[in-house]
C-alpha cells in the first residue's frame, strides 16, 4: 500500500492517505541491503496557489509567479528525479504536502512503474513557508519530527527553523529498520554568530536522537548550512555531533570518506566559492560506499570555470536550484 505521511505539528504525524501499488513495488523492501540515497535542496519550490506564507517574490500582484510556471517547474523537477534515480530521495524547500502529491503524480509520466516512489512523507513548522519531504521505494514505517525548544535559550526571538524529521525505513526484510534524519538547519542570513547559536541547538537535537539508537543503522542528511570546516571534532572520515549534556557521537561524512576528485568541490556555490553544506552522514550499521555532488545533469550549467548549479530564476522561469543534489550508495550491515 502506498502511504503518504504528513506532519503538520511539531512532534506528531497528523494525516495519512493511501492508494494501491503493484506487487513488484510491494516486493521492493524485501531485497536491498545496498541502496541509493539522494538529498537535494530544490530552492523555494512553491506551488501555484497563494496561501499567504510564501516568500514575497512568490505572491502579490507584482509577482511573476504563476500556476503555469509552477507546472513547468514541476515537470522539469520530475525529469531530473528520473535521471537521479535514487531509491530514497530527500527534498528540502518544498512548500507543502500538495507539492509532494503533485511530484508523485507527475512522476507517473516520467518513470517506469517499478521506479516510482510508493511511500512519501512531508513535514514543516505550522505557518512557515517551506518544509522537507522524503520519497521512498521502501516502506516508511513511522515519522516523528523534532523541534528546538527555544524557550530554554537566552535569545528573545527564535528564527523560523525547520524541524528535524526522523523517518524509519524498512529497506530489507532481513535487515533492521533504518533511521533517516532529515535536516534543514538555520542559514547564515541574519549573521554567522546567530546562525552558529541556533545550529548548535539543532545539532543537540540531532545528536540526542542518534545516540538514543546507538548501534542501529542511522543516516543524517540534508542542507545543514554548515561546511566541513565548520564542524567540530572532525577526523579523517567523520565529524562529531554533541547533545546539550556534552555527550558526542561520531558520524561518518561523505565529503571526508572520498577525495574531491570523486565528491566534487561542493554542492553550493557562494560568491564563486564552493561550499560543502549539503551532507549525508552515517552511523552504526549504516555506511557509505559512494558519495558525490551530482554535476552531470540538466540541473547544472556550464561556465568558464566548469559546471555550476543552474539556479531557478523566477522572472524567466528557467533553472532548477542553487544547490546540487548529493548522492550516495548506502550499505546496511
Amino acid at each position: 500500500m502506498k502511504q503518504l505521511f504528513f506532519a503538520g505539528a511539531a512532534l506528531a504525524c497528523v494525516a495519512l492517505a493511501s492508494c494501491t501499488i503493484t506487487p513488484q513495488e510491494q516486493s521492493m523492501g524485501k531485497r536491498a541491503r545496498t541502496w541509493t540515497l539522494a538529498s537535494w535542496n530544490v530552492q523555494t519550490f512553491f506551488d501555484g496557489e497563494t496561501d499567504g506564507t510564501e516568500y514575497d517574490d512568490f505572491k502579490g500582484s507584482k509577482s511573476s509567479w504563476s500556476r503555469d510556471k509552477y507546472r513547468a517547474r514541476l515537470s522539469r523537477l520530475c525529469a531530473a528525479i528520473e535521471t537521479i534515480d535514487a531509491d530514497v530521495l530527500v527534498l528540502e524547500e518544498l512548500e507543502n504536502e500538495a507539492v509532494v502529491y503533485d511530484i508523485t503524480n507527475e512522476l507517473n509520466g516520467h518513470m517506469n512503474q517499478s521506479k516510482l516512489y510508493p511511500f512519501a512523507c512531508f513535514a514543516k513548522k505550522p505557518g512557515s513557508s517551506i518544509g522537507c519531504a522524503v520519497l521512498s521505494r521502501f516502506a516508511i514505517n513511522s515519522l516523528t519530527v523534532h523541534q528546538v525548544d527555544w524557550r530554554k535559550t537566552v535569545e528573545p526571538i527564535a528564527p523560523d527553523m525547520r524541524p528535524i524529521m526522523e523517518v524509519t525505513l524498512t529497506v530489507s526484510e532481513d535487515a533492521p529498520p533504518v533511521r533517516l534524519f532529515v535536516n534543514h538547519w538555520k542559514s547564515k542570513s541574519g549573521g554567522e554568530e546567530a546562525a552558529a547559536f541556533w545550529q548548535a541547538k539543532q545539532e543537540h537535537a540531532l545528536a540526542r536522537r542518534i545516540m538514543r539508537y546507538e548501534g542501529e543503522a542511522a543516516i543524517a542528511c540534508g542542507d545543514f548550512n554548515r561546511t566541513m570546516g565548520e564542524w567540530t571534532g572532525a577526523g579523517h572520515d567523520s565529524v562529531a555531533v554533541t547533545d546539550e549534556r556534552g555527550a558526542t557521537a561520531q558520524l561518518a561524512a561523505g565529503w571526508l570518506l572520498f577525495p574531491p576528485s570523486v565528491t566534487g568541490e561542493g554542492s553550493y556555490l557562494y560568491q564563486n566559492n564552493w561550499e560543502t553544506i549539503d551532507h549525508i552522514f552515517t552511523a552504526g550499521r549504516a555506511s557509505l560506499s559512494t558519495f558525490a555532488a551530482l554535476k552531470d545533469g540538466p540541473w547544472t550549467r556550464e561556465t568558464a570555470s566548469g559546471a555550476v548549479p543552474f539556479r531557478y530564476v523566477l522572472t524567466s522561469g528557467e533553472g532548477y536550484s542553487d544547490h546540487l543534489p548529493v548522492f550516495a550508495k548506502v550499505q546496511i550491515q
